[in-house]
């Protein structure tokens, strides 16, 4: 301090040079907790996602009857099995569409309704039709696959699906047991 009892301009200057380090560094904390936290938001929503998407195929595979026809990609072109070829259908198959027959009771006559899955790669969307309607049931979708685990796609009550999700760099694969419990013979 000067004898007017003023600031010195070195010492302005200093003071000015200590504040701006520590703003910069609250800064640049700030906008690390900021990143982190959104990366981590991210990270949940695809885990949800995710998690959600194979919670719904499981209940649908659960309660099906029967696999009435499987598109499948061999990385060149779709394949559809229809039910008198899923016989030999037996290896983990990248799906496009899979339909699925279900029997429900109502007013105590059973009652068949149909699942189709589709599975679009370019819009990383599985797409779930039931009679006439339609809804999305999973995005962020990168791949999709079906394996029979003890039998054929025909024969088998229990398949493995394997779901790889990517949203923003963040890939998440499940892979989960489903068992026909329904399945007719």
């Amino acid at each position: 301090m000067n004898k007017n009892g003023g600031f010195t301009l070195v010492e302005l200057l200093v003071a000015i040079l200590i504040s701006s380090i520590v703003v910069g560094l609250v800064g640049t904390m700030l906008s690390f907790n900021i990143k982190s936290f959104k990366s981590s938001r991210e990270t949940m929503d695809v885990q949800y996602e995710s998690q959600m998407a194979i919670n719904q195929l499981n209940s649908l595979f659960s309660e099906a009857t029967s696999i009435e026809s499987i598109m499948v990609n061999d990385g060149l072109l779709d394949i559809t099995y229809d039910s008198d070829d899923l016989d030999n259908l037996v290896v983990k198959s990248e799906v496009v569409r899979i339909i699925l027959n279900s029997d429900f009771l109502e007013n105590d006559v059973y009652v068949n309704k149909q699942y189709i899955l589709d599975f679009n790669k370019a819009d990383k969307k599985i797409i779930n039709s039931i009679d006439s309607e339609t809804y999305e049931l999973s995005r962020n979708v990168s791949n999709f696959w079906i394996e029979p685990i003890n039998g054929t796609m025909k024969t088998a009550n229990l398949f493995e699906l394997s779901l790889e999700f990517d949203n923003n760099g963040r890939t998440i694969s499940l892979n989960q047991q489903v068992k026909m419990r329904n399945k007719s013979r």
